[in-house]
């Protein structure tokens, strides 16, 4: 009687017991999944940026019996490569501080950076099953994959060459491929004397290490007049109107226009190629700071684009105070860009609104020149259609024709573009330009940003002039 009065606890006692261990269970295997979907996500999305980082000691080891591949521009002519002196493998730099921030340097007690850094295992890779066995077996020198790039080593030295004495970056990109052709950072460094510049260079104030292409966020200015524009083109707003005097004034913050020029009547097309910041801070109150952030992520800001590389992603706060929206419209306020994805916006327009993913490795190759992998350009989104892109290039045109970046027609190559002059607080404001050419068949987009030089008609157009035309001539 008493044993039959106990056995429902005990039951009670193993259901409880049970349940349990199948909790427990679950735990472990939510677990077991968690850590294994974190592996796959560093395995195929994370790896080759957290590999490459400079701080990693791995990338100071050296075998001692592998030569490092060669890093070659598009058409092959060698960026950086080794050889061997009294027994020692060296590593060269042909164009010194050229290509100091997107190829980077590679020192064994240092590390490495750049592109030195991010296919470092591919420049230690010998090419071969028979050169790996013969360097095992033997004892013997080998050499590891050479890189190609899809940069232009004449394009990237006068480039460099025009930003010098200057702080800033230039961006230069193929809009229908996304293959980038230049990207220069100034100031910059000398590869070949790393090891002995090294501790000068981190107490430098100019920070000189910084590729600031990829790694610099600055207000705009005015070339966010693109995403604005774009906006009012999705919203119907082509045929919106003010009357311009010169000035804002939005619940007691007064926003000049440029010199407080007062330009009357201003439509789209003459307050786009005047860069009229009263058009576009009414068109952006009648827009809304939703409607402006939604556009602006269509466009990539607050994406990270590259994942693969030291990058820093641009940045629109979405805001709802009437002040902080009326700044955002014509590319101040919290808003930060790149110049690399300034120049990727370039290329959208160019682009027909699609936008290519940047890309900066066209194939590996073997020490002969045998091809051991390709890669191919691919779309990375859509930032407008192709009817708002046409609009914007016929803008774009007009306002290199006729407005604020006529200084960017160099050599009559028949470019669009638009200048941005961003202020900073009490230091001279930035100079942007961004563009592309010709602007009836874009073969080259870019963004130049010029840090503390003033306006970006006058300083930054000239130089973009430049470097599209030489790229147009070679």
């Amino acid at each position: 009687m008493n044993n039959e009065l106990k056995r429902p606890n005990r039951d009670k006692t193993v259901i409880r017991t049970e349940y349990r261990v199948r909790f427990l269970g679950r735990i472990f295997m939510g677990a077991f999944c968690f850590i294994a979907i974190f592996l796959l996500y560093f395995t195929f999305v994370e790896s080759r940026s957290i590999t490459a980082n400079s701080y990693n000691k791995r990338l100071r080891q050296d075998d001692g019996k592998t030569i490092r591949g060669t890093i070659l521009d598009r058409k092959g002519n060698a960026i950086s490569r080794s050889y061997i002196d009294d027994g020692s493998i060296v590593r060269t730099y042909q164009y010194g501080k050229s290509f100091s921030h997107i190829v980077g340097y590679s020192d064994n007690t240092i590390g490495s950076s750049g592109v030195e850094a991010l296919y470092n295992k591919e420049l230690m890779s010998p090419t071969g099953i028979m050169e790996t066995a013969q360097q095992q077996i033997f004892g013997s020198y080998v050499r590891g994959q050479n890189v190609r790039l899809t940069l232009d080593k004449d394009l990237q030295v006068y480039a460099a060459k025009l930003l010098s004495g200057k702080k800033g970056a230039i961006v230069a990109i193929e809009p229908s491929t996304g293959k980038l052709l230049a990207v220069v950072s100034k100031p910059d460094f000398n590869p070949n004397e790393i090891s002995n510049t090294w501790k000068s260079l981190k107490k430098n104030s100019n920070s000189p290490l910084i590729n600031r292409a990829f790694e610099g966020l600055y207000p705009p200015g005015s070339i966010f007049k693109v995403v604005t524009t774009s906006a009012m083109l999705e919203r119907s707003l082509s045929d919106f109107s003010i009357n311009c005097i010169g000035t804002t004034n939005i619940n007691g913050l007064k926003i000049n226009d440029h010199n407080s020029t007062s330009h009357g009547k201003v439509d789209l097309d003459k307050g786009f190629k005047l860069s009229c910041n009263s058009f576009f801070i009414q068109a952006g109150l009648e827009l809304g700071g939703q409607q402006l952030k939604k556009e602006a992520e269509k466009w990539g800001f607050n994406d990270p684009i590259l994942n693969y590389y030291n990058y820093k992603p641009s940045v629109f706060e979405s805001k709802s105070e009437k002040k902080e929206v009326a700044l955002e419209a014509f590319g101040h306020g919290n808003t930060l860009i790149t110049p690399l994805h300034a120049s990727l916006i370039a290329a959208s327009v160019a682009n027909q609104g699609i936008m290519m993913k940047p890309m900066l490795v066209e194939s590996y190759e073997d020490e002969k020149g045998k091809i051991l992998r390709t890669f191919k350009e691919e779309e990375y989104l859509t930032a407008t259609s192709a009817e708002n892109a046409k609009i914007l290039t016929t803008l774009m045109r007009h306002t290199v024709v006729s407005g604020t970046a006529i200084r960017a027609d160099y050599g009559k190559i028949k470019a669009a573009g638009k200048t941005g002059t961003a202020e900073t607080g009490n230091a001279a404001p930035h100079s942007w330009f961004i563009g592309f050419a010709p602007y009836d068949h874009p073969r080259i987009a870019i963004a130049v940003l010029l840090e503390n030089s003033g306006s970006g008609g006058e300083n930054a157009a000239p130089i973009a002039g430049k470097v599209m035309y030489r790229y147009l001539h070679e």
